[in-house]
């Protein structure tokens, strides 16, 4: 099957017996969420809780990826836990089939050792933050033609954002960027690709430097060659990341009152 064919047959609100068979080797089965960090920038809130279980109006943070891979149909979702991981054991309420990973060295490196650490999981699979409040379940698809990164087309950021060429492929991640698409995060990769970077992870953790890398520097920075990911366009109010109280005080008005403590 061609892009072209695939596009089509994804945007077919009806789909014949015979169509979804010929997109079955397209289903995404898998879903890795990035939930180990510490939260600093969140600080007082994240001194007892971690940072995605945070509430908006009410909502945990990580509740809006876990509703958004339950109603694409993904099969397996795992969440990477490390700081203040026992908490986590509370979403198992609403999400039994959830999974939970253990990143024994959340407080020694980067994220990308929380990629080390879900390792066997990560291909044919999503990969985003906890962190991220999807309002717009419908950017996570049952089905991906091949790898592919997340953003909002913006004229220009200070950001990490997605640079990439006419025909939507990535060329860049990095901070800052013209005529660009501000990253928000999510990305999916193919078996060949997950494996790939499941195999650059274990060699670059084998070093206390290659554990302070984030894990985009894997497909973007050290091996762009070996990769070719697509761009995904969203809108801006489909999902928003929250680092810090006075982001959150934008959307709930209740964390108001930290800030005006300080």
């Amino acid at each position: 099957m061609d892009y072209d064919r695939f596009c089509k047959l994804t945007n077919k609100d009806y789909k014949s017996a015979n169509e979804l068979k010929e997109l079955e080797k397209y289903k995404v089965r898998n879903a890795v969420i990035m939930a180990a960090g510490l939260g600093s920038r969140m600080r007082p809130i994240t001194d007892n809780i971690p940072k995605p279980l945070v509430t908006i109006n009410g909502i945990r943070l990580i509740e809006t990826g876990l509703n958004a891979l339950e109603n694409a149909g993904i099969e397996n979702i795992y969440i990477v836990r490390g700081y203040l991981g026992k908490q986590f054991d509370s979403l198992l309420c609403s999400y039994p089939n959830v999974k939970f990973i253990e990143n024994e060295l959340y407080d020694k490196g980067n994220n990308i050792t929380s990629i080390l650490a879900a390792k066997e999981h990560i291909c044919n699979a999503y990969v985003l933050p906890a962190d991220l409040f999807i309002s717009n379940t419908s950017i996570i698809k049952p089905y991906q033609f091949q790898s592919g990164a997340w953003g909002v087309k913006v004229d220009k950021t200070d950001d990490w954002c997605l640079e990439t060429t006419s025909d939507g492929i990535v060329t860049r991640c990095g901070i800052g960027g013209v005529n660009c698409y501000k990253d928000i995060g999510i990305f999916y990769w193919n078996e060949e690709d997950g494996k790939k970077i499941s195999e650059y992870a274990e060699d670059i953790c084998k070093t206390y430097d290659g554990m302070q890398r984030y894990w985009s520097n894997i497909p973007f920075v050290l091996y762009p060659d070996k990769f070719k990911v697509r761009i995904n366009v969203c809108s801006p109010e489909d999902a928003v990341e929250f680092d810090t109280i006075e982001e959150l005080s934008k959307y709930d008005d209740s964390y108001k009152a930290y800030l005006e403590s300080r």
